[in-house]
């Protein structure tokens, strides 16, 4: 009990720790970026307007007194209105957070029900060519850079089929909306996830345990079901949980190849407006959506794993 008692505490003060970093460098960077009043009304205003704006958002007061003022508002979850849309950041964010969700899951979902079969098979017939054939592919798809098969997807099934368009339109039935999206954001996972299941299967059927129940004379098939799966899996457990942050992380580029409707082609978008308030709120978001996963990755391994839950596996 104490022992997790005490890894809560210290994950939350790790969260807590990550997220106070995250904001003091949202902080800065808006800082070193250029002047925000001069953004916010032109570089064409007069030196006047541009000053009282200055003024209005404090940007004459002290480094420290600014700091102070910017993390009071971010603590109550206040990152200030868009300049372009004129509505509260965070809710802007949170209106499309449940798109890259939507994506992520529908991607995880993929990887988990193509990997997981597919790393199997890979690892019971290693020595075959199909099982080489399958760990030679899975290391091309995870040296593909995510935009390049995103092109090549839309090349085939957009250009030359016409299967779906080039862009997720908000009138498309949602399968179509999300079949070129999730294929591609899904990739690289699947591909790591078979090559994780692989390795670790292999591993594990040359375990002493493993080899001892097949001295016994048990089934094949009940042998790589109850005595090798099952611990092969558990830092698998881990590493899909761990995946779904990432993807949320890594959907920025996904979103804004084909214009989907989710935080990260929201947030390119504000880059590229020099829309301050949106960038850092939807950075806010992601890196709590991360943080938070992360920890919730570390409980699962733990009551998955009783060995991390009593403390007896050190780094």
């Amino acid at each position: 009990m104490l022992v997790v008692l005490r890894r809560f505490f210290l994950t939350m003060l790790q969260i807590s720790l990550i997220i106070l970093a995250v904001l003091t460098l949202l902080f800065f960077l808006q800082r070193l970026s250029g002047d925000p009043a001069a953004v916010l009304v032109g570089h064409n205003a007069s030196p006047e307007l541009i000053a009282a704006v200055r003024a209005e958002m404090g940007l004459n007061d002290p480094l420290p007194q600014q700091y102070a003022v910017f993390m009071s508002r971010a603590l109550q979850l206040d990152f200030g209105e868009s300049t372009r849309f004129q509505a509260p950041a965070l809710d802007l964010v949170l209106q499309r957070f449940p798109n890259s969700l939507l994506l992520a899951l529908s991607a995880l979902a993929l990887a988990v029900l193509v990997g997981l079969p597919l790393g199997i098979y890979a690892a019971i017939y290693h020595d075959r060519p199909d099982g080489k054939v399958i760990n030679m592919l899975t290391g091309v798809l995870q040296a593909m850079p995510s935009f390049w098969l995103g092109l090549l997807l839309l090349l085939i099934f957009s250009v030359h089929l016409r299967w779906v368009g080039s862009v997720a339109h908000l009138e498309d039935n949602l399968l179509k909306r999300m079949a070129l999206p999730t294929i591609t954001l899904a990739a690289f996972y699947t591909a790591r996830l078979i090559r994780m299941v692989r390795s670790g299967l292999i591993e594990t059927l040359h375990q002493p345990y493993v080899l001892t129940a097949h001295s016994k004379g048990l089934m094949p098939r009940n042998v790589l079901f109850i005595h090798a799966l099952k611990n092969a899996l558990l830092p698998i457990i881990a590493l899909v949980t761990l995946d779904l942050s990432l993807m949320i992380g890594g959907s920025i580029i996904v979103e804004t190849l084909f214009s989907y409707s989710g935080m990260g082609e929201q947030m390119v978008r504000a880059i590229f407006n020099r829309d301050y308030a949106l960038v850092q709120a939807s950075v806010f978001v992601i890196a709590t959506f991360v943080v938070c996963i992360n920890m919730a990755s570390n409980a699962l391994y733990g009551f998955v794993d009783p060995r991390v839950r009593e403390g007896r596996v050190t780094a």
